[in-house]
Formats: C-alpha cells, sequence, structure tokens
C-alpha cells in the first residue's frame, strides 16, 4: 500500500454551509474489481476535505489483495477526524462495500455515527431541470458544464489494475489514479445541486416572494428570491397550459396564464338544488318554492354551477382550492386569484417539478 497527499487551490468551488463545518466534511469514492465485496478487491480509496482554505486530497493505493487490510485500517483512522460524508451513490455502493469489507476482516466498522450525503440521490430528484445523458456522475458534470481528463469509467479501469499488476507501468497507474482523483474533485464542484433540491422539495423556502400582473401578455409572475445561488439557469415547464419555472443566480421565477374572464364553478349534489332557466343560476331546493314553477327545473350536472368573471390562474394538481371551468367538459382548471395562498401555490409548482421526467433513459448505477 502506499499514500498520496496533495494540497491545492480551487476558487471554483468551496465548502457547502449546510453540510457544517467545512473541516468536518469529507468527499470521497473507491474504486474495486467489481460490484461484489465477496467476489472482487477493493484497490483505491481517494478523499477530499477543505482546510485553512485550502482543499486536501489523499488516496490509499491497494498495490495487491493483501494491502486491503492496511488500506482499510488507514481509512478508518482518517475517518476519526470528519462526522459527514459526501460521496455519489455511495449510499447504495460505497458504504456498503466498504462495510462488508470492515466485517470479513473482523475490523470495526467507521461510519455508524457519520451524517450521509448522497448526491446521486439529489441528481435523480431534479433530473427534469438537469436533463443529463444518464445519472452517472461524468453525465452530471457534463450536464453542469464541467470538464475533466480523465476518459475511463470504473468498469473500465478493472481491467487497466489488472494489467498494471503484471508490469506495474507509471502509465496505467497514472489512469487509475486520475479517474478517482477525479472523482473526487468533482463532488464539491456538483455539490451546489443541492441548492435546487432544497427549493424543490421546499427544505428551503424563500426569502420573499413578489407577484405581479403582466395582463397584456396575460402573465402571473411570481418570483422568489433564497439565501443561495443556483449553479446554472435552468428551465422547465410545469404544466400544459404553458406554466414555466426558471432558475437564475438567487432567484426562482414562475409564469402562468392568467385571465380576466367568467368562469364556471361546478358543484356536487344537483339534485339539492332548482335550476333557474331565465337567470342561469342555482337556487337552493328549499328555497324554490316561491319561483315560478316555469323558470325553475331540478339541477342537473352541467347546470349546477356559480358563474364568477374575475381573475383566473391555472391550478396544478393535488392544490387544494376549488377549481372553476369554462364547461363541464372542458380539461382546463383554473383558480380564482385572490383566493390563493400564493406561496403556497409558488411551491406546489415546484414541488411538481420532481416528479417530471428527464428526455433521456435514467441509469441505475455510476459504476
Amino acid at each position: 500500500m502506499f499514500e498520496i497527499e496533495k494540497t491545492f487551490d480551487d476558487p471554483g468551488i468551496t465548502a457547502y454551509p449546510s453540510l457544517g463545518d467545512p473541516g468536518k466534511v469529507l468527499f470521497f469514492d473507491i474504486e474495486t474489481t467489481g460490484l461484489s465485496p465477496y467476489g472482487s478487491a477493493l484497490y483505491l480509496v481517494g478523499a477530499q476535505y477543505f482546510k485553512d482554505g485550502k482543499w486536501h486530497f489523499r488516496q490509499w493505493f491497494s498495490e495487491s489483495l493483501s494491502d486491503e487490510i492496511p488500506v482499510l485500517q488507514a481509512f478508518s483512522a482518517f475517518l476519526g477526524n470528519f462526522g459527514t460524508l459526501v460521496h455519489y451513490n455511495g449510499d447504495t455502493f460505497d458504504i456498503p462495500y466498504l462495510t462488508a469489507l470492515y466485517e470479513q476482516y473482523h475490523l470495526d466498522v467507521p461510519f455508524g455515527a457519520m451524517n450521509s450525503v448522497d448526491i446521486l440521490k439529489c441528481a435523480r430528484r431534479v433530473r427534469a431541470l438537469l436533463q443529463p445523458d444518464s445519472l452517472r456522475q461524468k453525465h452530471i458534470e457534463k450536464a453542469l458544464g464541467i470538464r475533466r481528463d480523465d476518459a475511463y469509467t470504473g468498469a473500465e479501469l478493472i481491467e487497466v489494475y489488472r494489467q498494471w499488476q503484471t508490469g506495474k507501468p507509471d502509465s496505467l497507474l497514472k489512469d487509475l489514479l486520475l479517474h478517482n482523483e477525479e472523482d473526487v474533485r468533482c463532488l464539491p464542484k456538483i455539490l451546489p445541486l443541492l441548492s435546487f433540491d432544497e427549493v424543490l422539495t421546499g427544505r428551503t423556502l424563500p426569502e420573499s416572494l413578489h407577484a405581479e400582473k403582466d395582463p397584456e401578455n396575460e402573465r402571473l409572475v411570481l418570483r422568489a428570491e433564497y439565501p443561495f445561488s443556483f449553479p446554472q439557469k435552468r428551465s422547465v415547464d410545469v404544466s400544459e397550459q404553458g406554466s414555466r419555472v426558471f432558475f437564475r443566480e438567487n432567484t426562482a421565477t414562475l409564469t402562468v396564464p392568467f385571465v380576466h374572464t367568467e368562469l364556471k364553478k361546478y358543484l356536487p349534489n344537483p339534485k339539492q338544488y332548482f335550476y333557474l332557466l331565465r337567470e342561469d343560476m342555482i337556487i337552493p331546493r328549499e328555497l324554490g318554492s316561491g319561483v315560478d314553477p316555469k323558470n325553475r327545473v331540478p339541477a342537473r350536472k352541467d347546470t349546477c354551477y356559480v358563474r364568477l368573471t374575475d381573475d383566473f390562474v391555472p391550478a396544478i394538481s393535488g392544490f387544494p382550492e376549488e377549481v372553476f371551468r369554462k364547461d363541464l367538459l372542458d380539461k382546463s382548471r383554473w383558480l380564482r386569484l385572490k383566493d390563493l395562498d400564493l406561496n403556497a401555490y409558488f411551491q406546489s409548482f415546484l414541488q411538481s417539478i420532481l416528479t417530471l421526467k428527464a428526455g433521456n433513459g435514467i441509469e441505475k448505477s455510476n459504476r
């Protein structure tokens, strides 16, 4: 086994405040010769943390199977300095893999008291914004405009490691180390994805929300400001009626159609009402005795409504307010603007992004 230590400046990335003390946050990734800890070997662990204004990077490289225990012990001792682990797919792969190895060698498992932040889970939730080719880490980086020099996947490097073991050429060792280093060093660069996730899930609410009617373009604009900036400009359609959310800097802007017109609210239980033919309205049956029988008929499903002329905006699925329509067969649903809690209305559109599908296929693993 041998270790590599580096210290470097990277003004393009900083620690993420919501994770706590930057000096207690460790970014890490492992390289193995397979997916199962019972039929493959661990050959490399890479880790990085931020301290005293600089990034500190370390790797533990296993030159043979006999080095697995020293690598595990060295990494375990190193982990004692940290409280939060940040990784990509580590909850599914890296941490369970290492845990199984520690147990196989009857070593104490070091992860029990540590917080775990899996960026893959966040990327999966916000994939509709990113539209990545897949959920592999490299494709998420590409979607965010991050470039790297490494040309291999983790699976391709398995054979490279085997070839290296036969003659140990420096060129192959460089490829092995570079892939792991860039996996780790790119983690803080994609960590700002958490800002999208914080907002869409409602864990972070706007510091302010401003509403503006645009009658000329028949739009309502809701503009929310947040205590952090988003990593990129992003926009996404959030309804078939032309509603759209746009993210830029520290602002999320929702634009929805806005109309001033007459619409109908259809009521349940038509049998409880009469429909008045001349007035085009309904009244409760108990009030119908004083109405000319020629002007009243039992209300039906298509005539049991209340008409209103007001300002309306599109309804969104799951929002609890009463809906208005042009007629019973109209598929469009509208909400009366003055009835709305605009903060809740805005948040419902953001949360709808979590259920939107990306335009491309989704990979299940980053290996």
